[in-house]
């Protein structure tokens, strides 16, 4: 199924214009909303990595793991450091969580 969302140009379409639709529109900010206020020193690292990188003081580097450049995150080991992250492609980026949960504890600061 994700083989077909990702390759598929009808479907990726279909995609998109349901996820504009306001009602998922509101899920999604209601959903960020929520971690931002549990989360704050999340919320800033997040908010001075996404400022770093427009501003070009930090360059988007291919996934550490596949060497993937397609949605390639950052992967924070410590919120405190925002701007010392790890590149992961999204599929690495969720392995990494989904088989070491321990990681979830380091982002406290």
């Amino acid at each position: 199924m994700f083989a077909n969302r990702r390759d598929n140009p009808k479907v990726r379409e279909r995609e998109r214009l349901r996820a504009k639709e306001p009602y998922r529109v509101a899920a999604a900010r209601a959903l960020a909303d929520r971690f931002n206020a549990k989360n704050p020193t999340a919320y800033t690292a997040h908010n001075i990595l996404h400022a770093a990188v427009r501003d070009k003081k930090v360059v988007r580097e291919p996934c550490a793991i596949c060497a993937s450049r397609f949605w390639v995150h950052a992967h924070h080991r410590d919120y405190a450091k925002p701007l010392d992250v790890v590149w992961l492609c999204a599929r690495c980026h969720h392995r990494v969580h989904a088989l070491f949960p321990e990681l979830e504890g380091l982002h406290k600061a």
